[in-house]
């Protein structure tokens, strides 16, 4: 094949200028001619692909919701928003992507050196022995000792002497928990690192609830302690620090009247060589949330159901939040089972999700085709604004649980001692809260929370901001809408999360 640029010459009226363009004579031989041929298919053939093979809604291996396809409008197209959002949209939904993806997270982590066949991905914290000035009485003069020195080299948490913890620049943490992951051989776990200050607010705001309700409600409090505390190798204890110490200034720093549990981190920690923690998320395991439970019903005068007498089950191949997170190999090489255990009473329960804080939708204590990365969904059907769970256990007894998604897989327990568990989310719950107890009798309230959302400034905020109802709730609901569930209930307001993991 060749290819002949013609001499032409421009001869311009007003300058008379030339313009010469020499010819040009060059052979294209047939290898680049068929190298060109193939490409310009496969790119055809990939962008054929992408407009018309289903598009995936979410990705798993990143945990989140994919971008969508934009409505076309007029409008989109003369502001740039539609074409920036489509180019978004075929970016996420691109062919294999998902698999893309997750090679080039193999790919990186066979960079650089791993020693011990350990990595940390993220800020690792730092933790100081410095409470805040205005320490209750009855707080220990130091609450946060420091943990013993470690060898390795790494970036250090743990308290040292006063000079080492200023030289550090996270020292400085705004009340904000600032969380390392470290992973060591198939185990991802979160660096615990806090001054103590935010614990003691938590403390504070948790009181304030006492003398809110008055002696008329009994509250409990209880601040589960996480893998790091049990399960980081003593030559990185030195990156994390006591979570122990931690819970204890919490507990020393609530109202008189108030009920610490603290036999759940004694039961936890007699029991710290099982399978008390997911290695690929970061919840804790159902069988940790027992012994828990079991620590709860010591301090507050209950007899806890026997593991025998619960119905257990297991479910395979879980990979969680840690692994999205770090995406690292060797996480999803060696997935996480989850064992459970079904209580022997029988029960009904509802939600309420957010937007509709007045629309109770029919559903069931445990989702049991939960599955993949929501394995700990099947608890509550995950984390909802408002769940019920009414038992047979026909003790006449109430308590509301407070909580983030660590109190999901503790709550199906207190129905065996509860006819009716109002299970809150502090993130989500859209009502009063202090109207909310008292229009339904409740008479005992839990406030269950991990030690990084009991040290965290947003999350305590959310339970600081319980009473106050949200103003965007009232506009979303009709107020015709009943608060009680109701045999008439129209039957798309069933909510099943089966269907949802078909």
């Amino acid at each position: 094949m060749v290819i002949i640029m013609a001499y032409i010459e421009v001869k311009t009226e007003e300058t008379g200028t030339k313009l010469h363009f020499n010819a040009v004579s060059d052979r294209v031989t047939l290898p680049v001619c068929i190298n060109i041929a193939v490409m310009t298919v496969v790119v055809a053939v990939v962008a054929l692909l992408a407009l018309v093979l289903p598009k995936p809604v979410n990705s798993e291996f990143e945990g989140r919701e994919l971008s969508k396809m934009p409505a076309f409008s007029l409008k989109a197209i003369l502001d740039g928003s539609f074409e920036k959002q489509f180019d978004a949209h075929y970016a996420d939904t691109f062919p294999y992507r998902e698999r893309m993806v997750e090679l080039a997270a193999q790919y990186n982590s066979l960079k650089g050196f791993n020693d011990d066949d350990v990595s940390i991905h993220g800020t690792v914290p730092v933790v100081t022995d410095e409470p805040e000035d205005n320490t209750p009485s009855q707080q220990p003069p130091s609450s946060l000792p420091a943990v013993s020195d470690g060898s390795s080299s790494e970036e250090s948490s743990a308290p040292q002497s006063s000079s080492a913890v200023a030289e550090n620049p996270l020292q400085e943490l705004d009340g904000e928990m600032k969380s390392g992951l470290f992973v060591i051989g198939d185990t991802a776990m979160s660096l615990f690192g806090t001054n103590g200050k935010e614990g003691q607010r938590y403390a504070k705001v948790i009181t304030g609830y006492q003398e809110q309700f008055g002696s008329d409600v009994k509250i409990y409090n209880l601040v589960i302690p996480t893998q790091s505390e049990f399960n980081l190798p003593d030559k990185y204890k030195h990156l994390s620090g006591s979570q122990k110490a931690n819970i204890d200034l919490i507990y020393a720093s609530l109202g008189p009247t108030i009920t610490p549990i603290r036999s759940a981190y004694d039961a936890l920690a007699a029991h710290k060589s099982e399978y008390l923690y997911f290695r690929t998320d970061h919840h804790w395991t159902p069988l940790a949330a027992y012994y828990a439970y079991t620590g709860f019903c010591k301090d507050v005068g209950l007899t806890p159901v026997p593991l025998e007498k619960m119905t257990k089950g297991r479910k395979e191949n879980f990979v969680g939040s840690l692994y999205r997170t770090t995406q690292e190999p060797k996480l999803k090489a060696h997935p996480d089972y989850m064992d459970y255990y079904l209580i022997p009473y029988e029960t009904t329960c509802e939600l309420y999700r957010r937007g509709a804080r007045n629309t109770p939708l029919q559903t069931s204590l445990y989702a049991m085709k939960a599955g993949g990365s929501n394995t700990y969904s099947m608890f509550l059907s995950g984390d909802w604004p408002l769940f019920v769970i009414h038992s047979n256990a026909g003790t006449g007894r109430k308590i509301a649980v407070v909580k983030e998604s660590f109190g999901n897989a503790f709550a199906p327990y207190l129905a065996s001692h509860y006819d009716t568990v109002y299970v809150v989310d502090q993130r989500y719950f859209e009502k009063d809260f202090d109207q909310f107890v008292k229009d339904n009798g409740i008479k005992e309230v839990l406030f269950i929370n991990n030690s990084f959302a009991a040290n965290t400034t947003v999350q305590i905020n959310w339970i600081k901001n319980l009473n106050y109802e949200k103003p965007w709730v009232k506009a979303a609901v009709s107020s015709s809408s009943s608060e009680a569930p109701s045999s008439s209930q129209p039957a798309d307001a069933v909510f099943n999360l089966e269907d949802w993991f078909k």
